[in-house]
Formats: C-alpha cells, sequence, structure tokens
C-alpha cells in the first residue's frame, strides 16, 4: 500500500508529544488523536499511537480507551488510513501480542490490512538505507506483488515462504521511488518488506515473533535476495490497521512482555 503523504505533520506532533513525556503515572488514559503522540514511550505501562488518514478528515480518528488498546473510528470519506497502537522505537526481538475486535467495516470488500508496521533506516543525519516493514496478520486477499505507483515503482517481488507463529507466510521486497516517508519532509527512494500470513490461517489474536520475520529478510544467502538494509535505528511500531477507501471501526489492543 502506499506510503503516508503527510510525514511532515506526524513528526512535528511527535516532537511537541515528547516535550510533554513525564514519567510520573498522572495521565487520562481515554485520549483522542488526530495525529502520532507518545505517553510514556519507553515502558509497557504507557503508549504510543500514530494515527494518519490522507485527507484529515476531523471524523477519522484514534481514541485510546487503556493504556494498551484503542478504538479507531473511520468515516466513509477516508482514504489511506493507518491508525494504531505501539512503541516509538521498534525492537527486532520483541513479541507483540495483539488482538483485533470489533471491527465493522463499511464495505467487506474494502481494501484493509492488520499489520505490525514500522520504519528502519541506518542513521540520524540521512535517509541512506530506510526500509518500511509490514507484518500482516489479517487481511482480505491483498498482496502487494504489483505494489507499485503508477508504473513508476518496482512491483514486489516474493522472496519465499516461512512458517512462523503457526502458519506460513508469503514474503516480498518492493520499491517505492520519490516518495514520502516517516522521518522527515521531503521525498527519497526505500524498500519495502512484506510479510503476509496465509489467507486461510488469519487471525484476530495471537503473538508474533518479530525477529523470527526479520531473519527471512536480513539472510540474503539463504533466501537469495539483497539483505534488509539496515537494523540498526529504529522508528516508531505499531500493530495497526491500513485501509484504502471506505470507513467503519475497529477495536486494537496490543502489548508485550519483553
Amino acid at each position: 500500500m502506499n506510503s503516508h503523504t503527510n510525514r511532515n505533520t506526524y513528526i512535528r506532533a511527535l516532537l511537541v508529544a515528547a516535550a510533554f513525556c513525564v514519567t510520573s503515572g498522572n495521565i487520562q488514559a481515554a485520549e483522542t488523536f488526530q495525529t502520532s503522540e507518545a505517553r510514556f514511550p519507553n515502558t509497557e505501562q504507557g503508549y504510543f499511537t500514530s494515527h494518519y488518514e490522507l485527507n484529515n478528515d476531523p471524523n477519522t480518528y484514534l481514541y485510546t480507551t487503556s493504556y494498551t488498546a484503542s478504538y479507531i473510528k473511520m468515516s466513509g470519506n477516508s482514504q489511506n488510513v493507518v491508525s494504531g497502537r505501539g512503541w516509538q522505537t521498534g525492537h527486532q526481538w520483541r513479541k507483540v501480542n495483539f488482538s483485533i475486535e470489533n471491527y465493522y467495516p463499511d464495505n467487506s470488500s474494502q481494501k484493509s490490512v492488520f499489520a505490525l508496521y514500522g520504519w528502519t533506516k541506518s542513521n540520524n543525519t540521512n535517509y541512506d538505507g530506510m526500509a518500511e516493514y509490514y507484518i500482516i496478520d489479517k487481511h482480505n486477499g491483498w498482496y502487494p506483488e504489483h505494489q507499485n505507483d503508477d508504473g513508476k515503482d518496482n512491483g514486489a517481488r516474493w522472496l519465499g515462504t516461512k512458517n512462523v507463529d503457526g502458519a506460513k507466510y508469503d514474503y516480498y521486497v518492493s520499491t517505492r521511488t520519490d516518495k514520502p516517508h516517516a522521518y522527515g519532509p521531503g521525498l527519497t527512494t526505500f524498500k519495502q518488506y512484506w510479510a503476509i500470513r496465509d489467507y486461510y490461517n488469519q487471525r484476530d489474536n495471537g503473538e508474533i515473533n518479530v525477529g523470527q520475520h526479520f531473519q527471512m529478510w536480513i539472510n540474503p544467502h539463504e533466501y537469495k535476495h539483497e539483505k534488509y538494509p539496515y537494523i540498526g535505528n529504529w522508528g516508531y511500531q505499531i500493530f495497526a490497521i491500513e485501509l484504502i477507501g471506505g470507513g467503519g471501526s475497529v477495536n486494537l489492543n496490543a502489548w508485550s512482555n519483553n
């Protein structure tokens, strides 16, 4: 799916939120977000939320219902929503528990995926080695073989399959050329990596062993593809819904015990 097209809004919101992060437990659990916010981002007691909608539709929002859960409402005019809860800083070896509850799409055929989603890059000073990743556990039959934008990007290339977390996953890599990204304003070229759970074994809850999926991407000798660019500088990591067109609502819960 297409990367976010208004990343600079995200960065500004994140910087403001980070400035107000405190270490006490004095916080109202229920808050509404139109952009990304961090609250106690480095502790499991807290949460990090990221909410994006292409046209800044005020009727599409994320509402936190506890330290680990969020309610996401998407209006019928929503375009390319990416919204969820997780961590301000990703981790290769995190084990993420999630649950998807009360998902009510406006249209059962609209494109939607539920995935652990995030970004990495090589360093803090430039955009070298940038990558976007998806570990998709629930979808409506969507696969990225033709992931492109008006023919300007390379369609996704299948890398192989691997049994992880009790099911088979298909792995892909694709390239985005001169596109917006999560690390600031401007355009750049970056890789997208995909792990997509078998259609017949989709799930609404479970544990995602992040490291097991990354082994497929970072081992070019075994799986015969270019190595995942870099995993030493992590951006946010969230369990999210991505929706292309349409609306609906869902409750998402995400947490980790490690």
